[in-house]
């Protein structure tokens, strides 16, 4: 499964729990920029619109995690909890500061960060042509076994950071794996929420 169809699922999966607890839902779908935006309700008929939202969603370019975060921060009127769905691959330092002004706000905040297996074992072997999902065009073929070593001290790097960050936030964060079933991830991300 695609991070984006996972991610999809996960939001949908969440929205449904929520909307069953008469907890109020709302959705925003980004990029670069906010693409589709939904005012959050507990009327149970808003699923329908989120869920046609989620479905004819499609990857856009590359994403500014900060950017974005720092136009909706403003739209949100009172405590909420936020859950952002993503892989949050962006530039850590601007995230952080904004998620720091999220706490600020007193919002409640929760990480579900997507992963795919390959990312955190960088399991090729052979030469590799790696092509962008986010900048069309982009493709960079490599010896993997030259960049294996340094891609997972990055990559480790960059997951530990995420970790201790939401840590002293107080945000919530599980990554999820793809390859893992979605309810049982939700349903330990939900236990540990307890």
């Amino acid at each position: 499964v695609s991070k984006f169809a996972y991610a999809r699922m996960m939001a949908a999966g969440l929205a449904w729990l929520l909307l069953s607890q008469r907890d109020a839902v709302g959705l925003t779908l980004f990029d670069t920029a906010v693409r589709q935006s939904q005012r959050p309700s507990s009327n149970r008929d808003v699923f329908r619109q989120l869920a046609a939202q989620l479905e004819s969603a499609q990857p856009g370019g590359e994403t500014s995690l900060a950017s974005v975060l720092e136009a909706i921060l403003p739209t949100l009127s009172r405590r909420s909890l936020v859950i952002l769905i993503s892989d949050c691959f962006d530039d850590a330092d601007r995230l952080f500061g904004v998620l720091q002004r999220y706490r600020h706000a007193r919002h409640e905040l929760a990480i579900l960060r997507v992963v795919a297996p390959e990312e955190e074992t960088f399991p090729f072997d052979r030469p590799t042509q790696f092509r962008s999902l986010e900048q069309s065009g982009q493709r960079l073929l490599v010896d993997p076994a030259r960049l294996r070593q340094e891609y997972l001290r990055q990559y480790a790097a960059f997951s530990e950071r995420m970790q201790q960050e939401c840590g002293s936030l107080g945000i919530s964060y599980r990554k999820l794996l793809t390859d893992r079933p979605l309810q049982s991830e939700l349903g330990a991300w939900l236990a540990e929420r307890g």
